[in-house]
């Protein structure tokens, strides 16, 4: 029947097309620009940049906190005009559940803001925390001049659930706070 054939030839091509541009077929000579994925390898530390907020919140606190091999989060908040700097750490489950601990550093204290959901919290000159099934751990609080955010969420069925973690991000932020 010359449907069927046609159909064959069809799977086939997308077959060889998907192969082709997926991660293996990259390795064997297509898009190089890509590293593998290794979505927690910390058998060698990572390597994020040495300033800024990644040298506030490290691969170890972030591990400690996840008990768990933290890894680089790649993304997260940036500004062309350097007026924030973020770091972050996550760790990945086979299931894609995930777990993700951010640092964001804004160069003013203008970026401060309190949820009115959120409770004062004794950090710095000022701060906050706001801790929700929904949206995870945040702490907020300013200090010498600037705004520092620290965030901890969760997503899936292998992950703590994230308000589990609620003390250990309030004592994570006040060790931060103290390196300033």
């Amino acid at each position: 029947m010359p449907v069927r054939g046609i159909t064959l030839t069809v799977v086939s091509i997308c077959a060889v097309l998907c192969l082709a541009c997926s991660n293996e077929g990259s390795q064997a000579g297509g898009d190089k620009r890509r590293a593998p994925e290794t979505p927690n390898s910390a058998a060698e530390p990572a390597k994020p940049a040495t300033s800024g907020a990644c040298a506030l919140l490290t691969q170890t606190d972030a591990t400690a906190l996840f008990g768990k091999p933290a890894a680089p989060h790649e993304g997260g908040a940036q500004t062309p005009d350097a007026k924030l700097t973020a770091c972050g750490w996550r760790y990945a489950y086979p299931d894609n559940s995930s777990q993700l601990l951010q640092l964001v550093v804004y160069d003013s204290d203008i970026a401060y803001s309190q949820d009115p959901a959120s409770t004062p919290f004794a950090i710095g000159d000022k701060g906050n925390v706001m801790v929700s099934k929904l949206s995870g751990v945040d702490v907020f609080w300013v200090q010498k001049g600037k705004t520092y955010s620290l965030s901890y969420s969760t997503v899936g069925p292998l992950a703590p659930e994230q308000t589990t973690k609620a003390e250990e991000v309030k004592t994570l932020a006040k060790t931060i706070a103290a390196r300033l």
